[in-house]
């Protein structure tokens, strides 16, 4: 269970806070007591419902999972998967012959253009 995201409804919603359960529950489109269990740990919400509460809350879904400072530019430097050389060759000869049909086509145009 995610307690960033326990801790941010604990904070965010019950009595006297700056959402009810009530007024959370109607927003998001769930029971109150869905909310309670999620306050509780007790579940989580699908993607949609963990959208509405982000916006609710002004906040990015990834703030409400808790993960800040994430260094996406580190994740993004993951290299491929390697690609056998008979795939590649294939891949290749593909693209060679789609090459050459699209010059085919072209000159066809051109023939009724002219």
């Amino acid at each position: 269970m995610n307690n960033s995201f326990i801790a941010i409804l604990e904070a965010r919603i019950g009595r006297g806070k700056t959402f009810t359960q009530a007024r959370a529950a109607r927003i998001v489109k769930v029971s109150q007591p869905t909310i309670g269990r999620w306050k509780r740990g007790k579940g989580m919400p699908n993607a949609e419902q963990l959208a509405a509460l982000a916006d609710m809350f002004h906040l990015t879904t990834e703030e409400m999972l808790g993960r800040t400072g994430v260094d996406y530019a580190q994740m993004n430097e993951v290299s491929a998967p390697s690609i056998s050389k008979e795939v590649l060759a294939k891949l290749r000869r593909q693209v060679q012959n789609m090459q050459t049909q699209l010059n085919a086509m072209s000159e066809t145009l051109n023939e009724l253009g002219q």
